[in-house]
């Protein structure tokens, strides 16, 4: 599942997949903007034909987060 983040997390970022893990934050790590989150957050619905809550698309900030939330649901 991380993978999968990390390859459409690439589609809106530059980063070194070394260099990051599942604390990575996606705003401060990341230099994402609050566009790019949202961005990011559909392109994962889209991808997994799921429906992420408003509640939990503010609570996501770190690629863990995302990963958790997509195992919790996608099963």
């Amino acid at each position: 599942m991380m993978k999968i983040v990390l390859e459409i997390l690439e589609e809106y970022v530059d980063f070194d997949p070394k260099e990051v893990n599942e604390d990575t934050n996606l705003l401060t790590d990341l230099n994402m903007t609050s566009y790019d989150r949202i961005s990011l957050l559909g392109a994962v619905e889209k991808r997994f034909g799921i429906e992420v809550s408003e509640d939990e698309a503010v609570s996501l900030t770190t690629i863990g987060e995302i990963v958790k939330l997509l195992e919790e649901i996608v099963k």
